[in-house]
């Protein structure tokens, strides 16, 4: 699926060791309703040890995020629940976490990182334009040698058996002859 103005796309993840930020389900979800985010724009993944933050879905409408930018609300979020953290400095945790709003001529991309500080928000502007919807011209214009070497199949076919298709077609038109 590709992008359409006035959806925000969710890519890549936050993982670190869930014994420094023991975070739980229920308290991701919580946040989330508290600060006006949908409630499965993130989820949580536990496996051996490791605690990973990524999106619930890849697309958002922007209208289910509260008045601000999606990208500052969900480093807000993340913000409250990282002061829970047991060990504040820690080197192993990483983010690839994105937040990319489309606009109508512009994208506007940030992505969400974990330092000894907190949660930091770092965003960029590009100029961008969404894929217009393919019409039936489109698949013509890609396919024009395939029909092309079909009409002169079909064309050379009916020129070869002209005559048998004329026979046809006059027996057809002929009308029955009237009995009284």
């Amino acid at each position: 699926m590709s992008a359409q103005p006035g959806q925000v796309e969710l890519a890549g993840s936050m993982s670190g060791p869930w014994a420094e930020w023991p975070l739980q389900p229920e308290n991701l979800r919580q946040a989330l309703r508290d600060f006006g985010a949908p409630e499965n724009a993130l989820k949580l993944h536990v496996d051996g040890g490791w605690l990973t933050v990524e999106p619930g879905q890849e697309f958002f409408a922007v209208e289910l995020f509260a008045n601000a930018s999606p990208a500052q609300l969900l480093g807000e979020v993340l913000q409250q629940l990282h002061e829970l953290r047991l060990k504040k400095e820690s080197e192993e945790w990483v983010s690839t976490l994105r937040v990319i709003e489309y606009l109508r001529s512009q994208k506007m991309e940030a992505l969400i990182g974990l330092t000894v500080d907190g949660i930091q928000v770092v965003g960029r502007e590009s100029a961008w334009c969404a894929v217009p919807e393919p019409s039936p011209w489109d698949w013509l214009r890609r396919n024009w040698l395939i029909v092309t070497l079909l009409l002169i199949a079909v064309g050379s076919s009916l020129y070869l058996n002209r005559d048998e298709l004329l026979r046809i077609w006059q027996e057809g038109t002929q009308k029955p002859p009237v009995t009284p």
